[in-house]
């Protein structure tokens, strides 16, 4: 689960990054849909540990960093 800004508007692409920048996914718009400003992402396959998540739309490019812990 990702906070948004509301105002982020269309996302176009996402991204996930490992902590040494290899793409280990990539996410086309209708698998980042978003609800009340929150993103849900299926991540279940991951192990723990630190991934930079690069949403891309008409206007912005914003990175966030997730910590994942089972």
């Amino acid at each position: 689960l990702v906070n948004i800004p509301e105002s982020i508007g269309l996302i176009n692409k996402g991204q996930l990054f490992d902590n040494t920048g290899k793409i280990i996914k990539n996410y086309l718009p209708h698998e980042l849909q978003t609800t009340n400003s929150k993103l849900i992402l299926n991540i279940n396959d991951l192990n723990n540990g630190i991934y930079i998540l690069r949403l891309t739309t008409n206007n912005n490019v914003l990175s966030y960093k997730i910590i994942l812990e089972k």
